[in-house]
């Protein structure tokens, strides 16, 4: 990892101070100032914030939001080195909070006067909300462990090649020569068609009734093998049991803690169904190029908003949310380049209803500049 993103893990009990003292709760005091109602970008990572086609869109995105005081919240299955590894190599601007481990770790970015030094602190109240949900992660793996020995020995399961995500290290774990193990989440690999996923998933938490259950294509396999998968062969799936709702209840738990009202929750893959229908605020985006299983499960039934680019959803719950879905064709831009075009098409929308005269003038400066962006 370059030496200039450390990261260091401390408890903070006084929330408000620990936040008011960060990058992101500087951001939001400044659009606080301005009159701005507090607003957010927040967005899962790969192939919805960045992809290596839209390298370039992701940067000049991350410089304006910043320069308009917009924090950024990155959502990720993907743990925080690895995260910052990509951000670092890629010349990403970094995000003023990263939410890793499908949601069950927050790291909030601390504020710097040193230029390209970039501290990360994880957030000790959220770990404690964790810690009261009893996540025995050993009975878990146990647990695991006996369910896939009882699959390999049926014929019909043992088609689905189910497999711990990375076996050396829950044995390892198992015989306690391992303490470094994310410890809220524990993760599988598994071969399903399109029609069977939910049956996969379906079987595998009938095993942790007390545990919820992400599922989301492993998408860099799936398209290294496009062919053999359009001749019916399976997908190969990602399965993290978890104490929490992925993604969803991080996300709730910085919105309430920040006052954050306003912005977009982006997605592209299955286990961001949550980030998208099950968060407080926000309007929903389903990038350009997502899996067929998000825009699937996202869309149910929704109804058109006229001259907005948008659409109105029931969440579970059956609040109303708005919903943009990007449906991938060709002319569509994708990853960051979506979110653009997202962006620009609602503020366009606020626009014409807004009366504040410096909002307005807000407003018009960010569609400029986000237009400016190729």
């Amino acid at each position: 990892m370059n030496p200039a993103l450390q990261t260091e893990i401390t408890t903070h009990i006084e929330i408000p101070q620990f936040w008011t003292n960060s990058s992101v709760g500087i951001m939001l005091e400044a659009q606080r100032k301005r009159g701005w109602t507090p607003t957010a970008l927040i967005t899962d990572f790969d192939k919805s914030y960045f992809s290596i086609s839209t390298r370039v869109q992701t940067e000049r995105l991350a410089q304006i939001t910043h320069k308009h005081d917009i924090p950024t919240v990155i959502v990720t299955g993907r743990p925080i080195d690895s995260l910052q590894q990509t951000i670092c190599e890629q010349h990403i601007p970094p995000p003023e909070i990263i939410v890793s481990a499908v949601g069950t770790e927050i790291w909030v970015k601390e504020k710097s006067d040193i230029p390209g030094k970039t501290v990360y602190i994880r957030d000790g109240n959220f770990d404690q909300i964790l810690r009261s949900k009893q996540f025995d992660r050993k009975k878990i793996v146990t647990t695991a462990q006996d369910m896939i020995t009882q699959w390999n020995n049926n014929a019909e399961r043992q088609q689905r090649h189910l497999v711990f995500q990375n076996p050396a290290v829950e044995q390892a774990f198992l015989k306690g020569n391992l303490t470094t193990v994310e410890p809220y989440k524990v993760s599988f690999n598994a071969f399903a068609n399109d029609a069977s996923r939910d049956q996969l998933a379906q079987e595998i938490a009938s095993f942790f009734p007390n545990a919820h259950i992400a599922v989301s294509e492993d998408v860099i396999y799936n398209d290294l093998h496009p062919d053999e998968i359009k001749n019916g062969a399976d997908k190969k799936y990602c399965i993290d049991l978890l104490p929490i709702i992925p993604k969803a209840e991080a996300i709730n738990y910085i919105t309430d803690t920040l006052g954050i009202k306003r912005g977009f929750n982006i997605g592209d893959s299955g286990n961001d169904l949550p980030l998208i229908l099950q968060t407080k605020i926000g309007e929903k985006v389903v990038v350009g190029g997502a899996r067929g299983e998000l825009k699937r499960l996202a869309l149910g039934s929704s109804t058109e908003i006229p001259g907005t680019g948008f659409s109105r959803i029931l969440t579970p719950e059956g609040n109303a949310t708005n919903i943009k879905v990007f449906d991938g064709t060709k002319s569509e831009r994708r990853a960051a380049g979506s979110i653009i075009d997202a962006a620009m098409a609602r503020l366009r929308v606020t626009l014409r209803f807004e009366k504040n005269p410096q909002f307005k003038k807000d407003i018009q400066g960010i569609i400029q500049e986000l237009q400016g962006i190729t």
